[in-house]
């Protein structure tokens, strides 16, 4: 409904309160005197209907917007990709390999910082075997994620990368795997199994720290 007609120097402003709105929409019209009840009802029923209108057509566009479940960032000179952001609402997932984008393949080859991190609804994942690096703090605060299942394509795992994952149990690293960053599986208090891989050449400082019910780590022998 209309709730101000405000008559200004060049234009009229119509304030009009619609239900589904919490703030009134400010319509403009050219310079009218109204001088007449039933010519200010008249008025007040056209801008009524082009006030639902308005909001119809707002309303469509909401609707039609689509929230991308996985952002990527491209390389491309390599023609590779980064995951920078999962937006997924499924508890298990299983990520793929390639992705195309403006009609051109590309590889998924990292994590990016933060891509996964507050992903609260997630329990398992996989992750494909083009994936070279975790990046910092790419599955912090991940609460209820349990598995996952990390490819042997992977070389690195960056600082702070698994940090405060509370649900997560049990891990194994790949063999490819060379480097542990510093805090990667901190806080991490439900962890109990750790299979360490051949190759690991640097385990950074509290990798492990604050892991509470930790009950094995298999080293391998060299």
């Amino acid at each position: 409904k209309v709730i101000k007609i405000l008559p200004d120097k060049k234009s009229l402003l119509v304030l009009v309160q619609v239900s589904n709105r919490k703030s009134p929409i400010e319509l403009r019209f050219s310079q009218i005197i109204v001088k007449n009840q039933t010519l200010n009802d008249q008025i007040k029923e056209i801008v009524n209907a082009q006030a639902r209108k308005k909001v119809a057509t707002s309303s469509s566009v909401v609707v039609k917007r689509k929230v991308e479940k996985i952002k990527y960032k491209i390389n491309y000179k390599t023609d590779e990709v980064s995951i920078v952001k999962y937006n997924g609402i499924e508890t298990e997932d299983v990520i793929s390999p390639t992705v195309n984008l403006s009609n051109r393949e590309y590889r998924v080859t990292s994590i990016a910082n933060h891509a996964f991190s507050s992903a609260k609804q997630i329990e398992l994942i996989k992750l494909p075997d083009t994936i070279t690096i975790i990046d910092e703090r790419s599955f912090q605060d991940c609460a209820n994620l349990k598995e996952i299942e990390l490819p042997n394509s992977l070389k690195l795992i960056e600082d702070f990368a698994f940090f405060n994952c509370q649900s997560l149990a049990s891990i194994k690293i790949p063999n490819n795997v060379e480097k542990i960053g510093s805090n990667a599986f901190r806080a991490c208090s439900s962890l109990h199994t750790i299979l360490l891989p051949q190759n690991i050449r640097s385990i950074e400082t509290y990798t492990f720290y604050g892991c509470s019910t930790l009950k094995s780590i298999e080293i391998p022998q060299y």
